[in-house]
């Protein structure tokens, strides 16, 4: 009997537990990188989403010579004909204020009108970021129906590898565009939105595609791409240093050591 009465204590004592951690980790602000995607499958048609949110995303039309050598780990090349890759969308990638896009690539070749990222329904809401003319141009679609636009100032070179970081803030307005950590061009918001609600980025419930826009056969892009992150804020928070704890202890440690010594 009284085993039976300790067993369930500890049955017990063990569901609390749990359900205390559960609730914390429930608690958590949402983290502000709503993708980031590696792409170091090796191989197959899943491309997993490495953010705390664990999206998935499909490899279309794709086999394992796709995945190659990459500007970190592995990456994936799209041959510009039928590959591209598609995550479901989903409310984390419906960004309105701060927006941040980062990704690696490297192009076959100079391309016009082809989608390296495309989260859009008819060019009409969300975003997305086009290599036109080796040009990097990144758009947002505003509730009311009109878009804010810029164009690289620099071209990407072909067959190199580029850093691309495409930002966008409601609050100041500004569309810019980074080439390889270069200044590669700014925009703002047309005047007639003078109000940050005005300059919100419209809400779309596209999903995300990687290489390709929708019912646009010309749009696939042909080359690698790498190390993609999505962000909802601009800059990612600095890491605290933690507190050396340590150096108190020893101290005292030294100061008992003397005192017996004595």
């Amino acid at each position: 009997m009284k085993k039976l009465i300790l067993v369930s204590i500890l049955l017990l004592s063990t569901y609390f537990s749990l359900t205390i951690k559960l609730s914390a980790a429930g608690s958590e602000e949402p983290d502000s990188t709503v993708i980031l995607v590696h792409f170091d499958e090796g191989k197959g048609e899943e491309v997993n989403d490495s953010s705390s949110y664990k999206l998935l995303g499909t490899l279309n039309e794709a086999d394992d010579s796709n995945w190659v050598e990459g500007k970190v780990g592995g990456a994936l090349w799209l041959n510009g004909v039928d590959n591209f890759i598609r995550f479901e969308g989903n409310d984390y990638l419906n960004i309105e204020k701060q927006l941040r896009i980062e990704f690696y690539m490297k192009a076959d070749a100079e391309q016009i009108q082809k989608r390296i990222l495309c989260k859009s329904n008819n060019s009409t809401d969300g975003y997305q970021i086009k290599l036109n003319s080796g040009r990097i141009q990144f758009i947002i679609y505003h509730p009311d129906g009109s878009n804010t636009r810029i164009d690289s100032s620099d071209r990407v070179p072909s067959g190199e590898w580029a850093h691309i970081k495409c930002t966008y803030d409601n609050t100041t307005g500004k569309l810019k565009v980074k080439i390889s950590d270069k200044d590669s061009g700014e925009v703002m918001v047309d005047s007639s939105k003078p109000n940050p609600d005005d300059r919100l980025i419209a809400m779309s419930g596209a999903d995300l595609y990687i290489g390709y826009v929708p019912n646009n056969p010309s749009s696939y892009y042909k080359g690698v791409i790498d190390e993609l992150k999505i962000s909802n804020i601009l800059e990612d928070k600095p890491v605290q240093p933690k507190k050396k704890a340590s150096t108190k202890k020893k101290k005292k440690t030294k100061k008992k050591k003397a005192v017996e010594a004595k």
